[in-house]
């Protein structure tokens, strides 16, 4: 039996030391510098990982010679990884797969540290077709970099916009609507409505989990009124129409009078710009 004292790289302070016997995980200690493992014998063997990140190599050393035990480790440089609607440009939730590494995204970004080398690549996002990912395949070298992921969706909301919010009401033409994000910010084209009061909305997410669909009206016929308010809508099915109301402005009184003589009625004109 022997007391061994561990010394690990400077850059790293807290470590993870598994420890083996027969093949098996016997214990799994959070460990520092210095860290002096006592009752060391021939069965023993050892694994140091890093604490903060898992995805570090592991060092194993059986039955060392001397009474310190030193682990060194190459540390990986962190890469960052984007995941966007191919279509608009909105930043997705998802993940990025790719051998061992799973990449967490959320709003469009997630960090890894990952050893250089090709790798064939997967990916999801609630709603999206994970089939359309690209580029399905990346070379990660010495350096950190940044790799841009893009992915489609196929479902297709149609927004039908009349004057009283019925599919059988009159017909609005040429109102306009954009993609947003759930804080309003815009992405993507106008796209505006046909002879039948119709604009769509193609490469939407859809099914189950997927994310809601923020849209706003940016403009009407010049005849009607509108919101411009933030809207949203989820997609279960491949397909959705949304009523929108573009009703007729109210009709409003207005008097002129003589200034001098109470309720005196003039006849002239009021512009309003």
């Amino acid at each position: 039996m022997r007391k061994i004292k561990i010394i690990g790289p400077l850059k790293c302070l807290e470590y993870k030391l598994i420890i083996y016997k027969c093949n098996s995980i016997k214990e799994i200690k959070t460990i520092k510098n210095g860290y002096e493992l006592e009752n060391f014998n021939e069965n023993t063997e050892i694994a140091l990982v890093p604490l903060y990140d898992e995805i570090y190599p592991k060092y194993i050393m059986k039955n060392p010679c001397s009474d310190n035990l030193i682990f060194y480790y190459y540390l990986f440089p962190v890469s960052k990884f984007t995941l966007t609607d191919r279509y608009y440009g909105l930043k997705l939730k998802g993940e990025i797969n790719m051998a061992k590494y799973n990449i967490n995204i959320t709003n469009g970004t997630g960090e890894k540290g990952v050893l250089k080398g090709t790798y064939t690549v997967t990916g999801a996002s609630n709603g999206y077709d994970a089939s359309t990912l690209t580029p399905t395949n990346i070379t990660v070298t010495d350096e950190a970099g940044t790799f841009n992921f893009t992915i489609a969706a196929t479902g297709t909301l149609t927004l039908k916009v009349t004057e009283d919010g019925e599919s059988s009401g009159t017909a609005i033409v040429g109102a306009k609507f954009i993609r947003c994000d759930s804080e309003g910010n815009t992405y993507g084209n106008e796209i505006t409505t046909n002879e039948s009061g119709e604009a769509v909305f193609n490469n939407v997410p859809f099914g189950d989990g997927a994310p809601a669909v923020y849209y706003k009206q940016t403009s009407s016929d010049g005849n009607h009124n509108f919101s411009d308010a933030l809207q949203n809508t989820t997609l279960s099915a491949t397909t959705e129409t949304v009523n929108v109301t573009n009703a007729l402005p109210a009709t409003q009184t207005l008097n002129l009078t003589d200034a001098n003589y109470t309720n005196l009625p003039v006849t002239g004109t009021i512009d309003l710009d």
